[in-house]
């Protein structure tokens, strides 16, 4: 079994999502941080299929536990109205519900209101540099990523295969209705796999306005998509890099906030433009990277 790694993820004293793609560890640091939670898991068949005909059972488990119980709900998105329960279960016996979901499509198709729900918001991420630590090397995250399921395998181009096949080439089939360019890009958005960054447009005229960028949340992911496993080329390196960055960045966001404007290069100078950005060396943004203290330098 693969050493555990501890994440950054905050660990919440009320009911909370957790949002990621699969693969990101979201199971196993519930389990590694809560192992006293009473388990729903909906990707086993037997309680999805009694709780889809009929979601008034589900009230049966949360029902017999003592008060403010932790109840861990695996993949809540496959049955959305499951939240209905898990709101009153919140207000009549003030338990404190685990949220797990690798997708919001389903959530967004049930119009579900998460803020209803009372619940707090968490989001896992593939490993950070801050995560890994001593293990965390570039060139094999450039190469493979770092997503957890990958980065434990002793196999990583075929969990690779394995992932996209069921992951990602899967979740496309299941919409063939929308075969638009924007569809497919709402799909990898939903399944957590993909986010768009906002163009600054502040001194921008209507017609220079520029569409925002599509960043994959991990560079060994780009790769996989495109069927790439073997050396890394050249012309690759800077827009895995710049990705890797952008992912980083989100991830310290959302551990942590943001509150400094930073460039960061694979040069080894540090220096300021002349609108005060920084720009940071790779090799000082790691080291800086233990998010108590980035932002606030």
């Amino acid at each position: 079994m693969a050493e555990y790694i501890s994440r950054l993820v905050p660990k919440p004293s009320q009911s909370f999502f957790l949002f990621g793609p699969r693969g990101t560890g979201k199971t196993t640091w519930v389990r590694h941080e809560f192992p006293a939670a009473h388990t729903i898991n909906l990707l086993d068949e037997s309680p999805y299929q009694t709780y889809l005909a009929d979601v008034s059972r589900f009230a049966g488990e949360p029902g017999a536990l003592p008060d403010e119980s932790w109840i861990f709900v695996d993949e809540i998105q496959r049955l959305p109205n499951l939240l209905n329960e898990v709101h009153r279960f919140i207000g009549e016996k003030h338990h404190r519900f685990i949220l797990t979901a690798s997708s919001a499509r389903e959530l967004k198709r049930a119009d579900v209101n998460l803020l209803a729900v009372r619940a707090l918001l968490r989001r896992m991420h593939p490993f950070a540099p801050m995560e890994l630590r001593q293990g965390f090397d570039l060139e094999e995250v450039l190469l493979w990523g770092s997503i957890p399921l990958v980065w434990s395998s002793g196999d990583k181009k075929e969990t690779f295969k394995a992932y996209v096949q069921m992951y990602l080439k899967e979740e496309i089939k299941a919409e063939v209705g929308r075969t638009t360019f924007n569809g497919y890009l709402e799909i990898l958005e939903d399944t957590l796999l993909a986010f768009r960054l906002p163009t600054f447009e502040a001194k921008l005229r209507l017609r220079e306005r520029k569409h925002p960028k599509l960043y994959w949340i991990d560079p060994g992911l780009v790769r996989a998509a495109g069927n790439r496993y073997g050396e890394l080329h050249p012309q690759e390196r800077g827009v895995l890099f710049e990705g890797l960055i952008a992912s980083v960045l989100r991830a310290c966001r959302d551990l942590k906030g943001i509150g400094k404007r930073i460039l960061v290069y694979l040069g080894d100078r540090t220096m300021k433009t002349s609108d005060g950005i920084d720009v940071w060396s790779f090799a000082r943004f790691v080291d800086n990277l233990d998010v108590e203290n980035l932002w606030g330098l």
